[in-house]
Protein backbone atom coordinates (compact mmCIF):
# COMPACT_ATOMS: atom_id res chain seq x y z
CA UNK A 1 0.00 0.00 0.00
CA UNK A 2 2.63 2.32 1.17
CA UNK A 3 6.39 1.54 -0.56
CA UNK A 4 8.15 4.41 1.55
CA UNK A 5 9.52 2.97 5.44
CA UNK A 6 7.98 6.08 6.81
CA UNK A 7 4.47 7.61 6.45
CA UNK A 8 1.72 10.40 8.12
CA UNK A 9 -1.65 9.11 8.77
CA UNK A 10 -5.27 10.74 10.35
CA UNK A 11 -7.47 8.40 12.47
CA UNK A 12 -10.67 8.92 12.95
CA UNK A 13 -10.36 7.74 16.54
CA UNK A 14 -12.99 9.42 18.25
CA UNK A 15 -15.55 8.62 15.78
CA UNK A 16 -18.30 9.22 18.94
CA UNK A 17 -16.73 12.48 19.95
CA UNK A 18 -17.85 14.66 17.39
CA UNK A 19 -17.93 17.74 19.27
CA UNK A 20 -14.50 17.02 20.62
CA UNK A 21 -10.70 16.18 19.10
CA UNK A 22 -11.73 13.11 16.65
CA UNK A 23 -8.47 12.86 14.66
CA UNK A 24 -5.11 11.70 15.98
CA UNK A 25 -2.23 12.53 13.82
CA UNK A 26 0.47 9.76 13.76
CA UNK A 27 3.98 9.49 12.13
CA UNK A 28 4.30 5.56 11.19
CA UNK A 29 7.97 3.46 11.30
CA UNK A 30 6.81 1.01 8.73
CA UNK A 31 10.62 0.33 8.24
CA UNK A 32 12.74 -2.61 10.28
CA UNK A 33 15.41 0.00 11.74
CA UNK A 34 15.29 1.74 14.86
CA UNK A 35 15.11 5.61 14.81
CA UNK A 36 17.43 6.76 16.77
CA UNK A 37 16.07 10.24 17.21
CA UNK A 38 13.27 11.62 15.54
CA UNK A 39 12.06 15.47 15.67
CA UNK A 40 8.81 17.63 13.72
CA UNK A 41 7.70 20.79 13.39
CA UNK A 42 4.23 21.25 12.78
CA UNK A 43 3.14 24.47 10.95
CA UNK A 44 -0.23 26.24 9.75
CA UNK A 45 -3.55 27.56 11.07
CA UNK A 46 -6.30 24.82 13.00
CA UNK A 47 -9.20 25.10 14.56
CA UNK A 48 -8.65 23.96 18.70
CA UNK A 49 -10.15 25.07 21.76
CA UNK A 50 -13.05 27.04 20.24
CA UNK A 51 -10.72 29.54 18.38
CA UNK A 52 -8.14 29.69 15.53
CA UNK A 53 -4.87 29.05 16.49
CA UNK A 54 -3.08 31.32 13.54
CA UNK A 55 0.15 30.36 12.12
CA UNK A 56 0.73 28.18 14.91
CA UNK A 57 4.22 26.43 15.18
CA UNK A 58 4.80 23.93 17.61
CA UNK A 59 8.06 21.69 17.35
CA UNK A 60 8.30 18.09 19.41
CA UNK A 61 11.51 15.35 20.03
CA UNK A 62 9.95 12.50 20.23
CA UNK A 63 12.97 10.56 20.94
CA UNK A 64 13.99 6.83 19.58
CA UNK A 65 11.12 4.63 17.41
CA UNK A 66 11.25 1.22 17.13
CA UNK A 67 10.61 -0.50 14.25
CA UNK A 68 7.06 -1.16 12.95
CA UNK A 69 5.69 1.30 15.44
CA UNK A 70 2.93 3.83 15.32
CA UNK A 71 3.66 7.28 17.57
CA UNK A 72 0.15 9.68 18.14
CA UNK A 73 1.68 13.25 17.80
CA UNK A 74 -1.57 14.81 18.16
CA UNK A 75 -4.99 15.23 18.27
CA UNK A 76 -7.27 17.67 15.59
CA UNK A 77 -11.08 18.20 16.36
CA UNK A 78 -12.90 16.96 13.49
CA UNK A 79 -13.19 20.36 11.40
CA UNK A 80 -9.76 21.68 12.68
CA UNK A 81 -8.12 21.53 9.51
CA UNK A 82 -8.80 25.02 8.06
CA UNK A 83 -5.76 25.65 6.22
CA UNK A 84 -2.79 23.23 4.86
CA UNK A 85 -0.43 22.05 7.63
CA UNK A 86 3.24 21.07 6.99
CA UNK A 87 4.85 18.13 9.34
CA UNK A 88 8.30 18.80 8.87
CA UNK A 89 10.30 15.51 10.61
CA UNK A 90 14.13 15.31 11.44
CA UNK A 91 14.95 11.68 11.55
CA UNK A 92 18.02 10.03 12.60
CA UNK A 93 19.05 6.62 12.04
CA UNK A 94 22.50 5.87 13.13
CA UNK A 95 24.76 8.82 11.64
CA UNK A 96 22.37 9.35 9.09
CA UNK A 97 19.69 11.96 9.07
CA UNK A 98 16.66 12.46 7.33
CA UNK A 99 14.50 15.49 6.64
CA UNK A 100 10.76 14.48 5.49
CA UNK A 101 8.11 16.89 4.81
CA UNK A 102 4.62 16.01 4.50
CA UNK A 103 1.41 17.96 3.61
CA UNK A 104 -2.10 17.61 5.16
CA UNK A 105 -4.66 19.68 2.92
CA UNK A 106 -6.72 22.06 4.10
CA UNK A 107 -10.18 20.26 5.38
CA UNK A 108 -8.67 17.62 4.48
CA UNK A 109 -9.75 17.58 0.76
CA UNK A 110 -7.80 15.66 -1.78
CA UNK A 111 -6.39 13.12 0.82
CA UNK A 112 -5.88 9.62 0.16
CA UNK A 113 -8.34 7.39 2.51
CA UNK A 114 -7.28 4.28 2.51
CA UNK A 115 -9.74 1.38 1.78
CA UNK A 116 -8.16 -1.31 3.66
CA UNK A 117 -6.12 -1.10 6.74
CA UNK A 118 -2.98 0.74 7.58
CA UNK A 119 0.47 -1.20 8.11
CA UNK A 120 1.53 -1.05 11.63
CA UNK A 121 -1.78 0.68 13.19
CA UNK A 122 -4.06 -1.84 11.49
CA UNK A 123 -6.99 0.49 11.13
CA UNK A 124 -8.52 2.92 8.02
CA UNK A 125 -7.20 6.48 7.59
CA UNK A 126 -5.73 9.54 5.93
CA UNK A 127 -2.42 8.52 4.09
CA UNK A 128 0.28 11.63 3.62
CA UNK A 129 3.37 9.98 1.70
CA UNK A 130 6.34 12.64 2.23
CA UNK A 131 6.52 15.68 -0.39
CA UNK A 132 9.49 15.11 -2.40
CA UNK A 133 10.73 17.77 -4.85
CA UNK A 134 10.18 16.98 -8.34
CA UNK A 135 13.21 15.76 -9.77
CA UNK A 136 12.01 15.64 -13.40
CA UNK A 137 12.78 11.89 -13.36
CA UNK A 138 9.94 9.72 -14.82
Amino acid sequence: MMNEPWFLAILDTRAYEYEHYRYSVCFINQSDEIITGIEYTAKGSIKAYNRTLSEAEERRSLGELKPQYVVEIEHIPKNGFIEDMSYTFTIRIGDRTEEITYIVPKNLSGAAYSLFDLPVVQQRGYIFPPNRPDTGVK
